[in-house]
């Protein structure tokens, strides 16, 4: 409806402002309808990018558990075999941790065995590893009035040549708290984060927090069925090596991983950090708590999201703001065409103009709409259409209008580049059988893409109700996503084959033990089974050992019998008859010299022996005493 004023030039146009209110309700609800549906793209690609993380944290947090623990693994079983030699020497020692070089101990530094000594101790204490094979041991004792530790033997697994003999590990608060607590316990603990002992000659840029774990070492059971103790066996271990060894693999380069350690006094100290080139604003982040040995230690990995798999895309963003833009149009052409028939009868023949070109390009659209509508219906398979993607994705110009040499034409072949595509399983073949496929994955491999693309294709029949035939197929580029999984897959297959070969060494370290129980109970069998008295006793004089024979002339009781109790029973005389006293045994002499006596051929290698007249019936009798290894030998060779 017009209403002409008295002024011809004043016209008011009542459905105008009917036509502007429609066009904003319809700016506002597409407007609306697109940020929802931007929102529910982010939401979904936020959903997941939080899969992936939560996979990779379960991953990460998974493959510090299962290294630590072949940590604590490795040092229990290096704590038994060292407890099971006896007496333990440096030889014994190094063929005990020799397997350990094969194992890939990743930030481990060396693994050492350590003995405490008091003040009045270390003379003694000295002597007696120098001569297990500690050649040039030095106790270098840090402070006074308290019991020491002291490293005796030392292997290196980084490859360091440096000496770790004679070190006083209490001159640290962090190890020498792990000793305690590791005796106490009678299990591996692990101490608080500080700089190892031996890294203080390093410069303060490259000296690393750093730990050690620590297990107390046993030996062979006593007749009461106690286990002395003997010392314990103690592995460091740099945080960032550590770390950076383990994990970067597995993160891919895409995650930053922190490793917090508590602590005795419940605070908490970063020992590494691990931290990801990509760029980007890490939003993701999650925290997972792994046991090791006493403690708690707390994973933090930060990621950003656009460097996970199928993480956030601006899709979103462009959804929202594509639904927008066609909401603003749709409202102006609303408005348009609302406010169009109340225009002025000057713009009647623009606006008709307009009408007429608006109509002259939709029979146009619809005419080519036609055409190819009737060129689908000749089920040629000729490519009617390609946007500029999947042209860009088939990696050629040309179409073909036969079917049979698509395949050869494009290069399709299987995913894995095997065998070519049968031309019959094409999607868009099956698509104009009539059947609905959905995410083939295809291979695409010719001249312009040599090294091969993957494409996941999904094709649909056209509508067929009005007699034509047809299908449309929807290309979508998946080979990064596809090589990313393939390069998971790959990193999962080298951990298991890690975990195989961790698996491997431990069953030969217990083996190795078996084997070395197996000894210990064998010499024992035999020494029971010959008719000779055999006696072992440490340089102090005090009997450690006795075979069956000795048992029955030896008194029995609980406390460890010394060599001044048991002369007297032995009855040993001079050649003349004449009693000997105990300081003129053999064995007290030998105690008192601290070296072996000389053999009476003067051969060095030969041990030392006497050879004395009994006490008892003209059945003569013989002893001999040897020492070897700190400890003294007394056979008593019964008459025949």
């Amino acid at each position: 409806m017009i209403r002409i004023l008295n002024r011809p030039d004043q016209i008011v146009y009542p459905g105008r402002a009917r036509a502007l209110l429609v066009a904003l309700l319809i700016a506002l609800l597409g407007a609306g309808l697109s940020v929802a549906a931007g929102a529910l793209v982010s939401g979904q690609q936020r959903h997941l990018a939080e899969q992936a993380i939560d996979q990779r944290t379960a991953l990460v947090t998974e493959v510090v558990k299962a290294e630590t623990g072949r940590y604590v693994d490795t040092l229990r079983i290096v704590a038994a075999a060292a407890g099971a030699f006896t007496p333990l020497t440096k030889a014994a020692f190094t063929q005990a941790v020799t397997p350990l070089d094969q194992t890939r101990l990743a930030g481990a530094t060396s693994i050492a065995f350590m003995v405490p000594a008091t003040d009045e101790q270390i003379p003694a204490v000295q002597a007696r590893w120098r001569s297990r094979g500690a050649s040039g041991l030095v106790l270098d004792a840090k402070g006074s009035g308290h019991e020491h530790v002291f490293s005796i033997f030392s292997h290196p697994l980084d490859g360091s040549t440096a000496p770790a003999t004679g070190i006083d590990a209490t001159q640290a608060a962090a190890p020498a708290h792990a000793l305690t607590e590791s005796r106490r316990s009678g299990q591996v603990t692990v101490s608080d984060t500080y700089q190892l002992i031996r890294d203080t000659h390093l410069p303060a840029s490259q000296r690393q927090l750093s730990f050690v774990l620590t297990a107390p070492v046993y030996g062979p059971a006593a007749a009461d069925g106690r286990r002395p103790f003997v010392g314990w066996v103690l592995m460091g271990l740099r945080g960032q090596d550590f770390i950076g060894a383990t994990l970067r693999t597995i993160t891919q380069d895409a995650a930053d991983v922190r490793l917090r350690a508590a602590h005795s006094d419940a605070t908490t100290a970063t020992a590494a950090i691990l931290r990801a080139t990509a760029a980007g604003v890490r939003d993701l982040h999650r925290t997972r708590a792994v046991r090791v040995a006493q403690r708690s230690w707390q994973l933090d990995i930060d990621a950003a999201s656009r460097h996970l798999p199928g993480a956030r895309t601006p899709l979103g963003a462009i959804t929202t703001g594509i639904g927008i833009a066609l909401s603003v149009l749709l409202a102006m052409l609303v408005f348009a065409l609302g406010s169009g028939r109340m225009r002025a009868r000057a713009a009647v023949a623009a606006a008709t103009a307009e009408l007429r070109a608006a109509e002259t390009d939709a029979r146009r659209q619809s005419g080519l709409l036609t055409a190819v509508l009737d060129s689908v219906g000749d089920a040629t398979g000729a490519f009617l259409l390609h946007n500029p993607a999947a042209k860009a994705m088939l990696g050629t110009g040309a179409d073909t209008g036969d079917i049979a040499t698509w395949q050869r034409h494009y290069g399709i072949f299987t995913p894995d580049g095997a065998a070519p595509f049968a031309t019959g399983d094409l999607p868009l073949v099956r698509a104009l059988a009539g059947e609905i496929v959905e995410q083939v994955p295809l291979l695409i491999r010719n001249a312009t893409h040599p090294d091969g693309r993957i494409i996941s294709v999904s094709a649909r029949p056209l509508d067929a109700a009005s007699g034509q035939a047809g299908a449309v197929a929807v290309f979508r580029d998946v080979t990064a996503a596809v090589r990313a999984e393939q390069q998971l897959a790959a990193t999962a297959a080298a951990l298991q084959a890690e975990v195989a070969r961790h698996e491997a060494d431990q069953a030969a370290l217990r083996a190795a033990r078996d084997e070395l129980a197996v000894s210990k109970a064998y010499l024992t069998q035999v020494l029971d089974a010959i008719d000779v008295t055999v006696i072992t006793c440490d340089a102090d004089g005090t009997i450690v050992h006795a075979n069956r024979v000795a048992r029955t002339t030896l008194p029995a009781g609980d406390r460890p019998l010394t060599i001044t109790e048991t002369t007297p029973r032995l009855g040993l005389t001079h050649p003349d008859g004449t009693p000997m006293t105990v300081e003129e045994t053999p064995l007290a002499r030998a105690a008192r010299r601290g070296r072996r006596r000389s053999g009476s051929d003067g051969d060095p290698a030969r041990p030392a022996q006497a050879d004395h007249h009994a006490a008892r019936p003209p059945a003569a009798s013989s002893r001999r005493t040897h020492r070897r290894r700190g400890r003294l030998l007394l056979q008593h060779h019964r008459a025949a």
